[in-house]
Formats: C-alpha cells, structure tokens, sequence
C-alpha cells in the first residue's frame, strides 16, 4: 500500500522529502524510512511500473514442490528395506557374523 501511495505522491510532482512528510502525517508511528521513500521515488523516477517486488536468485524461502516430496520418500522407503534385509541377513547369520 505504501509503495503505491509513494507512486501517486510521486507522479503528481511530491518530491522525496514531501512525500516522506506526507506518510508520516497520515501513518504517524508506523511510516516508512527516509531511505524506503528515497529507494522507490528513485525507482518510479527510473521508469519502474510494477509495485510488487521482483525475482529473486537463489533458493525460493520454501522448497514444497510434489515431485521433491515424492523423491525424497521414494529414498526413505529405500533405505528403510535396505535396513530391514541388512537386520534380517545379521539374524540368520547369526552373532559371530555381524554386519
């Protein structure tokens, strides 16, 4: 909501300062930083249209895809029958032949 108010404040001619003063008026404890309204009166300043924020490199924050989910529980199950046949080989083979 701010970055939009910002955009408005902006392109009706507000300088940073101005708008810096607007939101402080209207949001009081709670308005953004100096810096936050400088950043985006730069970026509309720039040409920027979109409010949302842009791609980011790197790992997204959550890592829920269902082909990872279903890879992962196809290698537990794995390793589950590998532990189970290893516990049973031990059992037949008895103490002196301990794997």
């Amino acid at each position: 909501m701010s970055r939009a108010v910002i955009k408005y404040l902006f392109l009706k001619g507000n300088t940073q300062t101005q708008i810096k003063d607007e939101l402080d008026v209207v949001n009081r404890d709670s308005a953004l930083s100096f810096t936050t309204v400088k950043f985006w009166a730069a970026e509309f300043k720039n040409g920027r249209i979109s409010l949302e924020d842009g791609e980011r490199l790197g790992r997204p924050k959550t890592a829920t895809a269902d082909d990872s989910i279903a890879k992962i529980h196809q290698v537990v199950l794995y390793l589950t029958l590998c532990w189970r046949s290893l516990g049973a080989i031990n059992q037949s083979l008895g103490p002196d032949y301990l794997l």
